[in-house]
């Protein structure tokens, strides 16, 4: 009988008898996540039908060997947040080129929004960095004792039906002005995003 063995000393006899075996410390960082920090593009934010809108800037990149597909994961001080993400505009109109929230003339063009790879439906290539932002609408409201401009910390979870996962706290501003006195975003004023893996 073999005495203790090391997890290097089970992938090398492991590896010998042609099984793949991968030690814990080697699947970390397969997924990376970062926040961006653009002005005014981390935030949450009172809507006029009481709801709460969020708005992130950040980038993902893979590390894996196989495309894959990411799920979504948010956790603020008073519990987890459950959020729609803002759907394609193409839902709207074939030539609609703006994400909306509701009720409101705030908006960003689709080419600054990563909403696609966040719900699964696009997927991550091997070696993909993409970069943008995450619109959603929360049914929770903030807590009363949060006032105008805290800063909240949010953790961000991304994770795919392999085991793997990134996360990381955001810090997120407070907004409770009104959001129809903002303009849209115009092309020519979103953020400059890069994508790749459509």
């Amino acid at each position: 009988m073999k005495g203790t063995m090391t997890k290097q000393d089970w992938s090398k006899e492991l590896a010998e008898l042609g099984c793949a075996f991968e030690p814990e410390e080697a699947s970390r960082d397969r997924l990376i996540l970062e926040q961006l920090p653009t002005p005014g593009a981390n935030m949450l934010f009172e809507l006029n039908d009481g709801r709460v809108g969020l708005l992130m800037d950040m980038a993902i990149s893979s590390r894996l060997d196989l495309r894959t597909r990411i799920a979504l994961r948010l956790e603020a001080p008073w519990g987890r947040l459950n959020i729609c993400l803002l759907p394609n505009p193409s839902t709207r109109s074939r030539k609609y080129e703006h994400y909306d929230f509701p009720e409101t003339n705030f908006g960003f063009d689709r080419s600054a929004v990563i909403n696609e790879y966040l719900c699964g439906k696009h997927a991550l290539n091997p070696g993909d960095e993409i970069e943008g932002l995450l619109l959603a609408v929360c049914e929770t409201p903030i807590p009363n004792h949060y006032p105008d401009l805290a800063r909240i910390p949010v953790r961000v979870s991304i994770f795919d039906g392999c085991g793997n996962e990134a996360s990381l706290e955001f810090r997120l501003i407070v907004d409770r002005g009104a959001v129809c006195s903002r303009s849209r975003a115009r092309k020519s004023d979103a953020p400059s995003k890069s994508m790749s893996g459509r």
